[in-house]
């Protein structure tokens, strides 16, 4: 179980679990759609199952860079937000003095906020982005007075996708204030203590 631990451990303080969740999982989001719009999804599906390894690394790749442009574009339109502070030198600053204060629990403890807050950041952009290129592609694809009978069998589906997108948009920025709250809670703390 201890090497379970070190292995999650290690996983946090290497970043590897911001740039899967918050990089890897957005981007691919984003190319399976593209890739349903382009190919069909038959297609696609065949794809995944009998790819091997190179391209799955390749794809995996892609992916983290895609997710590049989706963040770009939340940070361009204000959709995707990284501190409360009044700018990024104040951010960078305090998370500084935090870096050098706190103990290696609770810098796990802010990189667990800061990753919650790319995936769900980065996650409901490119939900978002996809949910837009799929209407698009029915409306391109299907008859106009077809889509109300899309949405008449899909419903559920879209319900869940629609809530998804908010309360994953909701979730990044409750955890933007959380992640800020936390640095400057643990700071006082260890202030008042006399660390």
């Amino acid at each position: 179980m201890s090497d379970l631990a070190s292995l999650f451990d290690a996983l946090y303080s290497r970043l590897l679990l911001r740039d899967f969740f918050g990089k890897v999982v957005p981007g691919m989001i984003l190319i399976v759609s593209i890739s349903i719009v382009t190919f069909s999804p038959d297609d696609v599906w065949k794809f995944i199952q009998n790819a091997s390894f190179l391209p799955i690394v390749l794809l995996v790749g892609f992916a983290w860079i895609v997710a590049f442009a989706v963040q770009a574009i939340g940070e361009t339109t204000g959709l995707i937000c990284y501190h409360t502070y009044k700018t990024n030198a104040d951010f960078y600053v305090r998370r500084h003095q935090f870096l050098q204060r706190t103990s290696v629990p609770e810098h796990q403890q802010l990189e667990r906020l800061v990753v919650i807050k790319e995936a769900c950041g980065n996650g409901y952009l490119a939900l978002g982005l996809s949910a837009l290129l799929l209407s698009l592609n029915a409306l391109v694809t299907d008859d106009v007075c077809a889509v109300p009978d899309i949405i008449k069998l899909h419903w559920p589906v879209i319900l869940f996708v629609v809530g998804l997108i908010i309360f994953l948009a909701k979730m990044h920025f409750i955890h933007v204030r959380r992640q800020d709250k936390y640095m400057n809670a643990i700071l006082n703390a260890s202030n008042s203590d006399g660390k």
